[in-house]
């Protein structure tokens, strides 16, 4: 499937110039090749297997495929790390799209309100240190809290940019309340992300409580958490932005819809 028609993607065998730019510096700072943040930092995953993918820098036209933007040598490597499994294939490819529109999204609106945009970028901050600990062990209570906080400082963000002053959130007992800071989102701009989000926000542990003590989760729990707030900070930008490459993906039907979010 052609997943991206609108932009060449720098490190997906482009522009000449760019790569050996990028060989260069690669040859005096190798650990640029497992530390490269790109455009952005998010992932994806097969049942409990989770993959780091980094969304390269953009410019030029190419269409590019879901295994590409995974980070994968060929089509085959993706498909057998799905399991040969066209579900978890589709849905890994929907954690793509959510990571292309957080990415196009945040890209298209940098320049708007200063709070909002802060608060989104601390949420990207909290998806990276998600995707770097994830994929590489088994100990997932730490997680718990940087989970909580995508989901947090996404809703947070979008509210703030359609005019909540950030500083009511420090006021009452609601700034840690996120099924009514979803509700507040879903109110301002209405979305047909919104049952999911809720379902998503539903699931999440206490996040005051999971500070001191364990969740009781199961990793490929935490696992669906964490694809569930990459999809919330996705979705609170696709109500802004015009980046929806989730959409185009559903609406071609491939791979289908997406699952109903359940632990």
């Amino acid at each position: 499937m052609e997943l991206l028609g609108s932009n060449f993607v720098m490190g997906v065998g482009g522009n000449p110039d760019v790569k050996r730019i990028m060989d260069a510096y690669t040859a005096m700072m190798p650990e640029v090749t497992t530390s490269w943040p790109g455009a952005g930092i998010g992932f994806a995953a097969s049942v409990d297997q989770v993959r780091k993918l980094t969304f390269p820098v953009v410019f030029g036209e190419r269409l590019l495929q879901p295994w590409e933007l995974s980070g994968f040598s060929s089509a085959e490597e993706w498909w057998n790390w799905c399991r040969q499994d066209r579900t978890i294939a589709g849905e890994m490819a929907l954690a793509v799209a959510d990571l292309h529109d957080l990415t196009m999204g945040l890209d298209e609106v940098e320049h708007g309100a200063p709070a909002a945009i802060t608060l989104w970028r601390m949420a990207r901050s909290n998806i990276e240190d998600v995707a770097n600990t994830l994929p590489t062990t088994f100990s997932h209570d730490s997680v718990i809290q940087p989970i909580c906080m995508v989901a947090e400082l996404s809703l947070k963000a979008a509210l703030v940019w359609d005019g909540v002053d950030p500083q009511s959130f420090r006021r009452g007992k609601d700034g840690h309340n996120l099924s009514l800071l979803a509700l507040r989102m879903a109110e301002t701009r209405p979305h047909r992300d919104d049952t999911r989000v809720q379902a998503v926000v539903a699931a999440l542990p206490p996040y005051v409580e999971s500070r001191y003590k364990p969740a009781g989760l199961k990793r490929l729990q935490v696992v669906k958490l964490a694809l569930g707030v990459q999809f919330i900070a996705a979705s609170s930008l696709r109500r802004i932005a015009s980046a929806d490459l989730a959409l185009q993906m559903e609406n071609d039907e491939w791979p289908g819809p997406r699952q109903t979010f359940a632990l």
